[in-house]
């Protein structure tokens, strides 16, 4: 598949997984978080400093949570509408995993703005900071997910559990990956920068062997078989039978 094509496959992948109401959901708080982030930033209108400093904890916290629930994830999510139509396609399992990495980058992107993005302002991350650490953060959320999956369930407990701790630890070390929400904006940064850039470039090229969640089971490629099964020919249950054996 050339490029247009893993482009409109990933593009059909994200469109699945954002439904209207939380496009609408998402845009609200988006909204709000923009507008926050324009009165706080141009106003300069400054928050008492215990105010500043109860943001920060709360968003490290969350933060935290975040990269646990990712974790505990492990894997790239697999909707019934993925059954119903991308498995019966001619595409290589490297391409089906890439194509939900997509949808599952997206919408967690969406995600972290909304639940995350409205603290920038209120903990005075300075605006340089702040959309590149998004970024960061999103590829990290999203390649941890995908990286840890390969681990068995109570070693990808105790990484989810690491990197949550790791993340905490952001309140008073600044050698975290969520330690910019606490002024240690440099050391913060370079810290995710490293953590996300080596997460996501690893996750990419293993993204073959990467399982695919469907429902509340994983699907782990065969040796044998390798990352290039085709799912040309065979439709609907055959298709995700098919996935299920590979």
């Amino acid at each position: 598949m050339d490029a247009a094509g893993r482009l409109r496959l990933a593009w059909f992948v994200v469109r699945t997984r954002l439904s209207r109401g939380l496009v609408a959901l998402t845009l609200v708080m988006v909204a709000y978080g923009l507008v926050s982030a324009a009165y706080l930033y141009t106003g300069r209108v400054t928050l008492p400093p215990a105010d500043v400093r109860a943001y920060r904890v709360m968003a490290i916290v969350y933060s935290a949570v975040l990269l646990f629930l990712s974790s505990m994830q492990g894997g790239m999510a697999v909707l019934k509408s993925d059954r119903d139509y991308l498995f019966t396609l001619p595409v290589s399992r490297s391409e089906l995993a890439f194509s939900l990495y997509v949808g599952q980058l997206m919408l967690g992107g969406l995600l972290t703005v909304a639940w995350l993005g409205w603290y920038l302002p209120f903990v005075e991350v300075p605006p340089g900071y702040a959309a590149f650490d998004l970024v960061l953060f999103v590829l990290l959320m999203t390649s941890l997910s995908a990286s840890v999956a390969e681990l068995p369930a109570k070693r990808r407990a105790l990484a989810a559990l690491g990197i949550a701790l790791w993340a905490a630890s952001g309140v008073w070390n600044p050698v975290s990956p969520s330690s910019f929400f606490s002024a240690h904006f440099l050391a913060g940064t370079l810290t995710l920068a490293a953590l996300s850039v080596g997460l996501t470039s690893y996750t990419l090229r293993r993204l073959g062997r990467a399982p695919l969640i469907v429902g509340s089971q994983a699907s782990q490629p065969s040796p044998s078989e390798g990352p290039a099964l085709s799912f040309q020919g065979a439709r609907g249950p055959a298709a995700l039978l098919r996935m299920r054996a590979c």
